[in-house]
């Protein structure tokens, strides 16, 4: 798994080629657990890495007050969202046995890891990018100091299934997106802040 820090969205959006390999990586560890192999579509990802750069210099020049100089995390995240639920990235899936390390094992009931599979089978875009969204949001949030309460998880099982079937078969915005996981995430801040 990608080791995450506080430069990494930025790094991510200035280097197609980190951005790739972190996210591949991470798709491929949910392959590896499901026993899946899946093809790239050629050159897809690269075309929504330079729309989310785009819509990001965009957010930034357009979209918010003269005096902020960066985009939020969770700005940055759900315009990544956007772009990779925009089309499909992944052609064909195939049952495939990794036995080179690293194993991944899933830590649920083996009816939870069949309900997993068969989710990533029937969505797999809108999966892995909302996974992926939530656990880079999710580290921005355990590390953050001006908040007055204690980070916990907000994202329970109905809102991960309503926001995939928005990703699914909503039209989607990227407002929306924004609106829906700052609301998701949104905690009082300390009282000097």
């Amino acid at each position: 798994m990608f080791r995450m820090h506080k430069n990494k969205l930025d790094e991510w959006l200035n280097n197609y080629d980190s951005f790739n390999y972190d996210f591949r990586e991470f798709c491929f560890m949910h392959f590896r657990v499901h026993e899946i192999r899946a093809d790239f579509i050629p050159d897809v990802l690269k075309q929504m890495h330079a729309q989310w750069k785009e819509d990001h210099d965009v957010w930034l020049h357009e979209e918010i007050d003269e005096e902020s100089k960066e985009l939020s995390h969770t700005k940055i995240c759900a315009l990544l969202l956007y772009n990779l639920v925009s089309e499909a990235f992944l052609g064909n899936m195939y049952e495939h046995r990794y036995d080179e390390e690293p194993k991944y094992e899933f830590k649920g009931t083996s009816e939870q890891k069949a309900n997993a599979r068969k989710d990533l089978l029937d969505a797999r875009e809108a999966i892995l990018a909302l996974d992926f969204i939530i656990i880079i949001i999710d580290w921005f949030e355990r590390h953050r100091v001006d908040r007055s309460v204690d980070y916990r998880q907000p994202l329970t099982v109905g809102m991960r299934h309503d926001l995939l079937s928005y990703l699914l078969h909503g039209h989607k915005d990227p407002k929306a997106l924004y609106l829906i996981l700052e609301a998701l995430y949104l905690r009082p801040r300390k009282a000097n802040d």
